[in-house]
């Protein structure tokens, strides 16, 4: 498995290091894999639960797996889930 495959953002990195593809990523967290793809391509068109459930599978924060996209003010991604 190549990391060039997967690009630089921070979900790349994680996806790469735990061995997952868009497929199996997409699946486990029930985001569909167009929706996924959108996010590695730049993040356009994903909304912030999708967002909440892949950073709940990776056990990452959102501004982890937000950080590097472009016009992303991370202190609003701070939602309640209750």
């Amino acid at each position: 498995m190549s990391s060039r495959k997967y690009g630089n953002s921070p979900l790349a990195m994680l996806m790469y290091e735990r061995g997952l593809t868009q497929s199996d990523l997409s699946r486990r967290c029930g985001v569909s894999q167009a929706t996924l793809s959108r996010f590695l391509g730049g993040g356009r068109g994903i909304n912030v639960t999708s967002l909440m459930k892949i950073a709940s599978f990776l056990s990452i924060d959102m501004e982890t797996l937000c950080a590097n996209l472009e016009g992303v003010n991370p202190s609003l991604l701070h939602r309640s889930t209750t």
